[in-house]
C-alpha cells in the first residue's frame, strides 16, 4: 500500500489575549471558542492503491499532522463510501482522525470517493468548523487485459480477390485507465493456417480498430479455409493480452477455362 502524507493539516490557533484579570474562568471559555472559530483544514485528494491485498482494515490518512492530538475535538464523516454506496468502505476513528479502509477498491468501478466530515466538540457535539470534504482517488492497476469486440469473426473471401484487405475488421478495447500504458495496446497477427499468403493488419483512423489484410493470392483447390489469430497487448505492468480468432472461408471462382480430355483412336472409329 502506498501511504498517503498527512493531507489534512491544522494550522496555528489564533491566540486570544485576555481583556479582563479578574475572571479566569471567563477568559478561557472565550479563548476555546475563539480558537475553534478560526480553526481550519487544508484539504487534498488522497490517493489509494487500486485492489490492495490487504490486510483490512487498513490505514488511509490521518487528520493530524503530528504527534499532538487535540483531545477537545472529534471527527465524523459521510458521503461516498460511508453512507452511500458502496456503504461502508471508509470509517474513521473519530477520536484519533484515523481513516480506514475496509475492502479491496475496484477502479473501474468507482474511481474516485467525495467524502465530507465535520469536526466537532467532544463533550457536546457542537460543530466547531463547517462541513469540510476530501476526495479519495483510486491509482489504477494494470488488472485489465484488452478486450475484442467480437472475439471471433467469420468471413467469406472470393478466391479471386486481388492482393490487399478483406471483410475482417478487428475492434479492441481496455477499461484501465484512459490515456496511460495500462489501457493503450498494439494490435499484431501471432500466427495463420495455413501459411499463405500471408495475413497482416492495416491500420484506420481509430487507433483501436484494424483490418485484416493479405500478401498473395487465395487457391481454392489447395486451401478452402483460414483461421488466424490476433493479440491485443496493452503497456502496462505486467503486460496483459487477449486474442480474437478469424475464420475465413475461401469460395470458389471461376478461375480455370473448360479443358478438353484427351480421346482415344478406338473410341471413334467408323464402321465400314
Amino acid at each position: 500500500m502506498t501511504k498517503s502524507s498527512l493531507f489534512l493539516i491544522l494550522l496555528s490557533l489564533v491566540d486570544v489575549a485576555a481583556t479582563s484579570k479578574k475572571d479566569t474562568s471567563n477568559r478561557e471559555k472565550r479563548d476555546a471558542v475563539l480558537i475553534r472559530s478560526k480553526r481550519r483544514w487544508v484539504l487534498s485528494t488522497i490517493d489509494l492503491e487500486e485492489n490492495m491485498p490487504g490486510p483490512y482494515p487498513s490505514i488511509v490518512t490521518q487528520m493530524f499532522n503530528d504527534k499532538k492530538q487535540d483531545d477537545n475535538v472529534k471527527f465524523r464523516i459521510k458521503g461516498d463510501g460511508v453512507t452511500q454506496g458502496p456503504i461502508g468502505l471508509f470509517s474513521i476513528d473519530e477520536y484519533t482522525g484515523i481513516l480506514y479502509v475496509h475492502r479491496p477498491i475496484d477502479r473501474e468501478m468507482n474511481p474516485i470517493f467525495h467524502v465530507d466530515f465535520d469536526v466537532l466538540d467532544r463533550q457536546t457535539d457542537a460543530t466547531v468548523d463547517k462541513t469540510l470534504s476530501f476526495n479519495v482517488e483510486i491509482k489504477d492497476k494494470n488488472d485489465n487485459s484488452p478486450q475484442f469486440t467480437p472475439s471471433t469473426i467469420h468471413a467469406s473471401v472470393p478466391e479471386n480477390t486481388p492482393e490487399g484487405t478483406v471483410q475482417a475488421t478487428l475492434q479492441a478495447f481496455d477499461i484501465d485507465q484512459k490515456d496511460t500504458p495500462n489501457s493503450q495496446f498494439t494490435m499484431a497477427v501471432v500466427s495463420q493456417e495455413p501459411a499463405s499468403p500471408k495475413f497482416t493488419l492495416k491500420d484506420l483512423p481509430t487507433s483501436t480498430v484494424k483490418q485484416l489484410a493479405f500478401t498473395g493470392c487465395f487457391d481454392y483447390d489447395k486451401a478452402k479455409h483460414y483461421k488466424v489469430l490476433v493479440e491485443a497487448k496493452d503497456q502496462g505492468t505486467p503486460t496483459m493480452s487477449s486474442t480474437a480468432t478469424v475464420i475465413l472461408d475461401i469460395t470458389d471462382s471461376n478461375t480455370h477455362p473448360p479443358e478438353f480430355s484427351s480421346v482415344s483412336e478406338a473410341s471413334h472409329t467408323i464402321p465400314v
